[in-house]
Protein backbone atom coordinates (compact mmCIF):
# COMPACT_ATOMS: atom_id res chain seq x y z
CA UNK A 1 0.00 0.00 0.00
CA UNK A 2 2.57 2.48 0.62
CA UNK A 3 4.29 1.39 -2.27
CA UNK A 4 1.58 2.13 -4.51
CA UNK A 5 0.88 5.58 -2.76
CA UNK A 6 4.52 6.79 -3.32
CA UNK A 7 4.19 5.90 -6.96
CA UNK A 8 0.79 7.32 -7.17
CA UNK A 9 2.32 10.81 -5.87
CA UNK A 10 5.48 10.84 -7.76
CA UNK A 11 3.75 9.72 -11.45
CA UNK A 12 0.71 11.90 -10.97
CA UNK A 13 -2.12 9.02 -11.42
CA UNK A 14 -4.62 8.47 -9.49
CA UNK A 15 -4.31 5.53 -6.13
CA UNK A 16 -7.38 4.05 -7.40
CA UNK A 17 -6.39 3.97 -11.17
CA UNK A 18 -2.73 2.27 -10.00
CA UNK A 19 -4.58 -0.17 -7.89
CA UNK A 20 -7.47 -1.67 -9.87
CA UNK A 21 -6.74 -0.05 -13.34
CA UNK A 22 -10.38 1.23 -12.49
CA UNK A 23 -11.66 5.28 -13.10
CA UNK A 24 -9.59 7.92 -14.32
CA UNK A 25 -5.87 7.55 -15.01
CA UNK A 26 -4.18 11.00 -13.76
CA UNK A 27 -4.37 12.71 -10.03
CA UNK A 28 -7.86 14.40 -9.71
CA UNK A 29 -7.09 18.43 -9.39
CA UNK A 30 -8.90 21.19 -9.56
CA UNK A 31 -9.28 23.55 -12.20
CA UNK A 32 -6.58 25.87 -11.98
CA UNK A 33 -4.13 23.61 -9.65
CA UNK A 34 -1.36 22.78 -10.67
CA UNK A 35 0.33 19.53 -10.26
CA UNK A 36 2.67 18.69 -7.26
CA UNK A 37 5.84 19.01 -7.05
CA UNK A 38 7.53 16.08 -8.60
CA UNK A 39 9.13 13.74 -5.24
CA UNK A 40 11.80 11.86 -6.19
CA UNK A 41 12.92 9.19 -3.36
CA UNK A 42 16.20 7.24 -4.77
CA UNK A 43 15.59 4.95 -2.24
CA UNK A 44 12.11 3.77 -3.45
CA UNK A 45 11.98 4.93 -7.22
CA UNK A 46 16.28 5.42 -8.42
CA UNK A 47 15.58 7.67 -11.27
CA UNK A 48 18.29 8.77 -13.85
CA UNK A 49 18.69 12.11 -14.66
CA UNK A 50 17.44 11.81 -18.29
CA UNK A 51 13.93 9.76 -16.64
CA UNK A 52 13.55 13.08 -14.14
CA UNK A 53 13.49 15.25 -17.43
CA UNK A 54 11.81 13.18 -19.29
CA UNK A 55 8.98 13.47 -16.01
CA UNK A 56 8.94 16.70 -15.87
CA UNK A 57 8.67 17.43 -19.35
CA UNK A 58 5.17 14.83 -19.33
CA UNK A 59 3.96 16.60 -16.72
CA UNK A 60 3.80 19.35 -17.97
CA UNK A 61 1.71 18.51 -21.25
CA UNK A 62 -1.55 19.48 -21.48
CA UNK A 63 -3.69 16.11 -21.12
CA UNK A 64 -4.10 15.78 -24.78
CA UNK A 65 -0.71 15.26 -25.61
CA UNK A 66 0.20 13.55 -22.52
CA UNK A 67 -2.31 11.02 -24.40
CA UNK A 68 -0.93 10.85 -27.53
CA UNK A 69 2.92 10.60 -25.92
CA UNK A 70 1.36 7.19 -24.32
CA UNK A 71 -0.37 5.92 -27.08
CA UNK A 72 3.35 6.37 -29.18
CA UNK A 73 5.02 4.45 -26.05
CA UNK A 74 2.19 1.84 -26.60
CA UNK A 75 3.30 1.49 -30.17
Amino acid sequence: MTNLLAIAEITGVSFEWLATGRGEMAADLRVGEAAPPPIYNDDLLPLSADERQLLRRFRALPDKKRKAVIELLRE
